[in-house]
């Protein structure tokens, strides 16, 4: 198991001038190590960085993944801008880098990393206050100024006084000259003046050298002060909002609670809402919230359950509508809401529960069909001569017999398709080892369900029977969908010849009739896991393996 030994983050934007933008980048950087202290040298990596608001628990605002290369010391730098976002990256609200509000103070950063397999969370740390403090250093300067002017009429010039901390009002000649009254000669010792400490006479038309020089200095004052009142009354330039939509929390069968951030009004006065719907490109329904930037949210009420809903934040001012992107999100699940039914398999009279789902019939339970199949293990298998396995064979999930009635049998490919060859049809036509009626789903026909429930978040919907998941899945049964669809996919785990049982109790493979390599003999299985949480994967698995089976009913 390999670890982060240490992190170091560099504000590259440190040296840069008030006068600049706020910063664009922050380094990170880090020396990687196993788990024996042995620098891991050359070595791909893959940092997951987040950004919080409001505690190591609050809201998630920016989250990116940065692929990298440890160097000959072990050794690797990222800039925390330069990432990807990536769906669902810690449930951030994907706000760009540049509208992270540093100046709210209270921010903390997340750290996970990988080099092979799932992500490791190094912790959430916050953020020294010297980073944010940056980023407001120069309104903090112009805070520290008096801007109360008194005796100061319309139309006259006012110069800062640094000896006074506050401005003051100078009076224009008739050769549009600031007549400054009796000032020292220690005032204009900038421009070069240096008139022995007696009073400046002559402004107007100075005979005397070092008048000259002091005239010739406000000259040039006075130019820098016209070009800029001219523009000084412009009205502001205004621009488009930015907008990010956020995640949702507290669902139910019924209410939901969405979220969106504006992270920049365009310089306007700025409304936000949300707009929602059953149908995303048709979302007719839509809420005014406030008028203020950061975060927002709104409780939506009185939802269908397991229904499929639609929402996008949005951000109005005087010039222009913006829309953050489209998030899909499903409401739980009543317990009467399923369609269920029973069927019989004329084969060995074993009965199924079935479900419908939208515009497909499904298996509810693994299949337990074995007829005359002999064990895996009676397999023989030479090493120096490997071949694709063309008989048939079974396994127990987590070899053991008595798992079968909870969890079926585990087919090996040949098995699975019982002589019928590979099809990617819609549907695939293959019966396969499924009972009369039924065939083998393709990957197509897969797709089709798992497309009703949004692949990044359909794994817990699809799995079902909590208590067979182990512990490392508590969070994702406690998912507040989990079950929702009663399709009721059970943690089977696989059986892989030479190997023996593995992932039992974590995940569950399905085959498909779709072909992975046909030529060395490969099909395309469903990965329903608790691995990340909840998208299904899609992976490729030989003759040598042995995977559970979901038939589907013909039409």
């Amino acid at each position: 198991m390999k670890r982060i030994a240490f992190i170091i983050i560099v504000i590259t934007s440190a040296v840069v001038s008030f006068a600049q933008e706020v910063p664009q980048t922050v380094n990170f950087s880090a020396i990687i190590r196993d788990a024996d202290n042995v620098l891991l040298v050359n070595t791909p990596v893959t940092v997951k960085i987040s950004f919080i608001a409001g505690g190591q628990y609050g809201t998630v605002l920016y989250c990116a993944e940065h692929s990298a290369v440890t160097d000959a010391n072990g050794f690797v730098a990222i800039q925390l801008n330069r990432g990807e976002y990536t769906c669902g990256c810690n449930d951030a609200l994907n706000a760009p880098f540049v509208g992270i509000p540093w100046h709210l103070g209270n921010m903390w950063m997340r750290v996970d990393y990988r080099t092979d397999g799932d992500y490791v969370n190094l912790g959430t740390k916050e953020i020294a206050s010297n980073y944010y403090a940056l980023l407001s250093r120069k309104a903090e300067k112009l805070s520290n100024i008096n801007f109360y002017v008194a005796n100061a009429h319309d139309g006259e010039v006012l110069v800062y006084r640094s000896d006074a901390e506050s401005f003051m009002p100078v009076a224009l000649d008739s050769a549009y000259y600031i007549g400054l009254p009796t000032p020292s000669i220690s005032q204009v010792l900038s421009s070069g003046n240096s008139a022995d400490g007696r009073r400046i006479s002559g402004l107007a038309n100075p005979v005397n050298s070092d008048d000259a020089i002091t005239k010739s200095y406000l000259d040039s004052l006075v130019f820098i002060i016209d070009t800029t009142a001219e523009h000084l009354f412009d009205p502001p330039v205004i621009v488009a909002p930015e907008v990010s939509s956020g995640s949702y929390i507290n669902l139910t069968s019924n209410s939901v609670t969405i979220q969106g951030i504006i992270t920049y009004n365009g310089g306007d006065a700025v409304l936000s809402g949300f707009i929602y719907g059953l149908d995303e490109h048709n979302m007719t329904d839509s809420v005014v919230i406030g008028d203020e930037v950061g975060l927002f949210s709104h409780d939506l009420s009185d939802l269908q359950p397991f229904t499929k809903y639609y929402y996008k934040a949005f951000a109005t001012n005087s010039v222009a509508t913006t829309y953050g992107r489209v998030v899909p999100f499903i409401t739980a699940a009543d317990s009467d809401n399923c369609i269920m039914g029973t069927f019989t398999d004329s084969r060995d009279g074993n009965v199924y529960s079935m479900v419908t789902i939208g515009e497909q019939t499904w298996m509810a339970e693994n299949l337990r069909y074995r007829g005359n199949i002999p064990l895996f293990d009676e397999y023989s298998y030479d090493p120096c001569f490997p071949e694709p396995v063309t008989e048939h064979y079974v396994a127990y999930p987590n070899s053991d017999t008595l798992n079968v009635g909870v969890y079926g049998y585990l087919y090996n490919l040949a098995a699975a398709l019982d002589g019928t060859v590979m099809s990617s049809e819609i549907p695939s036509g293959l019966r396969g080892i499924c009972p009369y009626g039924w065939h083998l789903p393709s990957e197509g026909e897969w797709q089709q369900l798992i497309d009703l429930f949004d692949r990044t978040i359909a794994s817990p919907q699809l799995a079902g029977s909590p208590e067979l998941w182990t512990n490392a899945s508590s969070q994702y049964v406690q998912n507040v969908n989990f079950g929702a669809s009663c399709f009721n996919a059970v943690p089977a785990g696989s059986y892989v010849y030479d190997e023996g049982s593995h992932s039992f109790g974590l995940r569950v493979y399905y085959w498909t009739t779709t072909a992975g390599n046909e030529a060395q003999l490969q099909l395309k299985c469903v990965d329903i896991s608790h691995v990340m949480g909840g998208p299904v994967f899609l992976y490729r698995h030989d003759s040598y393996s042995a995977n559970a089976v979901r038939c589907v009913r013909d039409n």
